[in-house]
């Protein structure tokens, strides 16, 4: 039973970690600007063009 757990267990990289937090930091800040300026050209641009 020891080895199969051994054989089927993660091992943890911490590098491969890294880079996951990253690209999903990534891609969370780039919807939020893409949200902002969102908002800007639908609320702010258009205020200021009526």
């Amino acid at each position: 039973m020891l080895s199969s757990h051994n054989a089927t267990a993660h091992v943890y990289n911490e590098e491969d970690d890294e880079q996951i937090k990253q690209k999903i930091v990534d891609e969370y800040v780039q919807q939020i600007e893409a949200l902002l300026q969102n908002i800007k050209e639908e609320v702010i641009d258009r205020d200021a063009r009526n």
